[in-house]
């Protein structure tokens, strides 16, 4: 069963379980699963109305950090 966490409950297990880092996952464009780190400072119940930004410069489908010139 798939359940879904309240930003509240997320927060609360990371402390309760003392975590140090979150893991967030998503799947690029293709299906492929992508991940990426953050410490655990970074995590607030704002992190989850604003959301998070990230490079997505190496991710397949997205843009680059140099573009080609003709």
């Amino acid at each position: 069963m798939i359940r879904n966490y309240e930003p509240k409950e997320v927060i609360k297990k990371i402390k309760e379980e003392k975590g140090e880092f979150v893991d967030l996952r998503f799947s690029d464009l293709f299906g492929k699963w992508q991940h990426i780190t953050y410490h655990v400072s970074k995590i607030n119940l704002d992190t989850f109305k604003r959301g998070i930004g990230f490079d997505s410069s190496s991710i397949r489908a997205f843009s680059l950090i140099q573009k080609e010139r003709p």
